[in-house]
């Protein structure tokens, strides 16, 4: 490995000796398996960020490969895994095989050779080779391993992490992590903690363009949001440090979701900064903002968190002057772009800046 780390009480750390032992052998496993093909072997996630819990974290790692696996290639690197699996966190590995191009030249999504995580356990025990034939395609999740990788990966085996992993276009990484919190008001009855944390280091990107892990996320939400909601990103940090239980009121994990996903899906939906500051209201707040992302969730005809598409509505009081021969339409132009048409049918009797140029001749 080629980072050192200090110890801290109650994690593990690449110094452990636990887990330094798993990742030497994941290391090897993937010389012994793939030999030449073998470009590098990146540890991300918690781990690389410095904040890995053997009973709550995973490891996840990223293989970068010269060239495409081959059927038997797949096949033993997933038994060495498997094998591996009962001295890995109870949270197990997490790995994907990516083409070394790809790494350096990073395209969204991603396309991947391998992947496996403890979701897929069980049909890799039941028939592995119809599973590493079918595992291959893309996975927008690639966008943030690779950018934790070049930013703060562990190298196992291979050349620095900065040289392999290219840069990640903002919008890439940012559709990624949006990605993980998309389903955040349901996932934060299950797991408060996790998805809690997720969603402030989403927003923190969002807002300030910080790549952080989960309890960095959190800390930086204790500083940033009202104060009806800073309490609860930081208790949320401090149960992922220590391992205590985070056992919210529904009502109230569900409101701090709905406070911060319209920030995350659009950063100008409310067109202020959540530092706090003296006089600031933040009851008032909450309250607006809840009661418009209830109007976009449930009043709008569109999908939750997009903002629904202008319409052309007729004015109501001024018709067209029954003796122009124009064919009358709706003006097609949106409503921050009329300039005194208003929405009113578009003909010479109607004077529109934008409609006039484009009007039907008489019939």
């Amino acid at each position: 490995m080629t980072r050192d780390s200090t110890r801290k009480e109650g994690r593990a750390h690449p110094d452990d000796p636990r887990v330094r032992i798993l990742l030497h052998r994941i290391a090897a496993a993937c010389r012994n398996t793939l030999g030449d093909t073998l470009a590098g072997v990146y540890v991300h996630g918690s781990l690389a960020f410095g904040c890995f819990c053997w009973t709550q974290s995973d490891i996840d790692f990223l293989v970068a490969v010269r060239r495409p696996l081959s059927q038997a290639q797949k096949e033993a690197l997933l038994r060495a895994l498997l094998a591996l699996e009962p001295d890995a966190p109870s949270k197990g590995l997490e790995m994907s095989a990516v083409l070394e191009a790809y790494c350096r030249s990073f395209i969204h999504p991603a396309p991947y050779e391998l992947h496996y995580s403890p979701m897929h356990r069980a049909r890799c025990l039941r028939d592995l080779p119809a599973y590493c034939a079918e595992m291959h395609g893309a996975d927008p999740d690639l966008a943030a391993h690779f950018t934790v990788a070049r930013a703060v990966g562990l190298t196992l085996w291979g050349p620095p992490a900065e040289s392999i992993f290219g840069p990640v276009p903002r919008a890439a990484y940012l559709d990624s992590i949006r990605q993980d919190v998309g389903t955040a008001c349901s996932d934060i009855l299950r797991t408060p903690a996790s998805t809690t944390l997720n969603l402030c280091r989403t927003l923190a990107f969002a807002q300030e363009g910080l790549v952080l892990s989960k309890e960095q996320g959190g800390l930086w939400a204790a500083c940033r949001l009202p104060p009806l909601y800073a309490g609860f990103a930081q208790s949320a940090a401090e149960s992922y440090r220590s391992g205590a239980p985070f056992l919210p009121a529904p009502a109230q994990a569900q409101a701090f979701a709905a406070f911060l996903l319209p920030s995350i899906f659009h950063p100008d939906f409310f067109g202020q900064t959540f530092e706090h500051k003296p006089g600031y209201d933040s009851e008032k707040s909450v309250s607006r903002r809840l009661s418009r992302l209830w109007k976009t969730l449930f009043l709008s005809p569109v999908l939750p968190f997009s903002r629904p598409a202008a319409r052309a509505v007729p004015h109501p009081r001024r018709l067209p002057d029954p003796r122009c021969a124009h064919k009358h339409t709706r003006c097609p132009h949106p409503r921050s772009a009329r300039s005194s048409c208003g929405g009113r049918p578009r003909c010479s009797c109607v004077r529109c800046a934008r409609c006039i140029q484009s009007r039907y001749r008489p019939a």
